[in-house]
């Protein structure tokens, strides 16, 4: 009786103990007791053959000795080599590096009592089932974050089918917490509020509920997690390991999707720096340089933009399918051509020469008066920032200044797209649609107005009445004259832009007199 109280004292023991023990460690645990077991079964079975005046107990007791170190060793080895599943799972869950205890434990609980994680978290929620996807949100006016969710990702429907084609969409549960949970596992930057995590052994994804009836941030993370999910089940497809992949790929395809058309500011790179590529391979190296000066999030993405540019979204299966057989750096090599080390390091260096380029461009521009010097730095960089706001800016600018308005507007199209929640671009792009569409610009200046913080909403609101004022003289069959008096004023400060709006006038009114001579004067100002 004692005896087995010992040996379930044991066993208990080491799986409390497991519950902190790493994938290396439960490995090395492993060898140790297979070799006692191995040590003991033989003096075991040594001792039961041996003369009967060598043996001080009973043969009934070396046998129940036996079979109970065969017991324990059975049950730690078993404990062993689920606590290693664990932790390699771990790995396959990209937003941490080893499992925690609580994790194990609460994984453990969830196995017992079959339990998941949205059954555990979402009692008392609402559920709402919207095709492989089951919602649950706690109170039912949050339902509407559901319809917001869906459309953030059927936007991304066609990207999805290009970069991972997949066979059938797999199910996953996506809970909207008004208060998201802690976990253990976040790798959030410092100082940077957590817009969700996914949890790949439960197929669930969590996502904080915004504050604000309408945020962007909220459909980004929405994307960015079921990318995760279509991701870890595209590779369980092909029957590959999470570990097989580099966590950079992992990270910059959801960032990449997430953030596809979608610009950001100077202050995401100017004072970066850059860890080699491998320095974030595994999720630990990731999480270790998730602080400043350090952002592997936006390494990763722009890095996967730089080679899904280069080799097409077909990079991702095609790797995937050399994986079956090669590993990583193999299976790279064998479809860039490149191995992963010069691809790059050759995209770092491009990546760590931005802010100097833009220098570059603008000192050939303003001092040197060199256009095409300063677009060709621009270019350089646009080929790892594309979508970097003053990039685009200054090549919207550049371009007008080369008389090419055409791809200016481009650019300046782009802006809007890249940044819809800021009035500059729209403003912008207002100015450039003035003679082609002046209700569109009267819209689009409008939409800066409602966009404007305190300090600038003034200044839009000024525009916005010249336009107004500017739509009265052209119903009253005055539009050369109105718009001479806007563009001799102080609308627009850029004379290349003044100087196409009124080649544009003269061919939009050839018939009309008055005011033509002020238009004629703007164009040989």
């Amino acid at each position: 009786m004692t005896l087995s109280i010992s040996s379930f004292g044991l066993i208990i023991g080491y799986f409390i103990l497991s519950l902190w023990l790493s994938k290396d460690q439960s490995l090395t645990a492993a060898y140790i007791i297979a070799g006692c077991t191995f040590v003991l079964v033989i003096i075991g079975i040594i001792g039961l053959f041996k003369p009967k005046r060598y043996i001080t107990k009973r043969r009934s007791t070396n046998i129940a000795l036996l079979v109970t170190t065969l017991f324990v060793s059975a049950a730690t080895l078993l404990i062993s080599a689920v606590n290693y599943l664990f932790e390699s799972e771990a790995a396959k869950y990209i937003e941490i590096g080893e499992l925690h205890a609580e994790d194990k434990w609460e994984a453990y609980q969830n196995a017992l009592f079959k339990q998941s994680t949205a059954q555990a978290d979402t009692e008392d929620f609402y559920s709402e089932q919207v095709g492989s996807i089951t919602f649950y949100y706690e109170k039912e006016a949050d339902q509407k974050w559901v319809d917001t969710a869906v459309e953030a990702i059927d936007e991304k429907k066609e990207i999805y089918e290009q970069i991972l084609p997949l066979d059938e969409k797999p199910p996953v549960d996506i809970i909207l917490f008004e208060n998201l949970p802690e976990h253990a596992g976040d790798t959030s930057p410092e100082g940077v509020e957590r817009g969700g995590y996914y949890m790949w052994e439960q197929q669930t994804i969590h996502l904080q509920l915004p504050v604000q009836d309408s945020d962007i941030k909220f459909q980004r993370s929405v994307v960015h997690e079921y990318t995760h999910h279509l991701f870890e089940a595209f590779l369980d497809e092909k029957d590959i390991f999470g570990l097989d992949v580099p966590i950079w790929l992992n990270e910059g395809l959801a960032s990449y999707v997430e953030g596809r058309d979608v610009g950001f500011g100077s202050e995401a790179i100017n004072a970066l720096e850059y860890p080699e590529f491998n320095e974030i391979e595994t999720s630990e190296q990731f999480q270790s340089n998730m602080h400043a000066p350090f952002n592997p999030y936006i390494q990763s993405m722009l890095f996967m933009n730089y080679l899904f540019d280069r080799e097409g979204y077909e990079l991702v299966s095609r790797i995937t399918d050399d994986l079956e057989t090669n590993d990583f750096a193999t299976a790279f090599k064998n479809v860039t051509g490149k191995p992963i080390e010069t691809y790059s390091s050759t995209f770092l260096e491009k990546l760590e020469g931005v802010p100097e380029d833009l220098k570059e461009a603008r000192r050939e521009q303003n001092f040197n008066g060199n256009h095409e010097a300063a677009l060709q730095k621009l270019l350089k960089a646009k080929e790892v920032v594309p979508d970097l706001y003053i990039l685009n800016s200054q090549l919207a600018t550049i371009y007008l200044e080369l008389g090419q308005f055409d791809q200016s507007r481009e650019y300046s199209e782009k802006m809007v797209k890249l940044n819809p929640e800021l009035p500059a671009p729209h403003q912008r792009l207002s100015d450039y649609m003035l003679v082609e569409d002046l209700d569109k610009a009267m819209e689009l200046t409008a939409t800066a107005v409602a966009l404007a913080d305190e300090g600038e909403a003034d200044f839009y609101k000024e525009k916005l009445d010249q336009l107004k004022s500017l739509q009265q003289q052209v119903d009253n069959s005055q539009p050369l004259l109105g718009y001479a008096e806007m563009l001799q004023g102080d609308y627009t400060h850029s004379l290349d832009l003044k100087k196409e709006l009124a080649r544009q006038l003269l061919n939009k009114y050839p018939d009309v007199e008055q005011g033509r001579q002020q238009v004629d004067e703007i164009l040989g100002s």
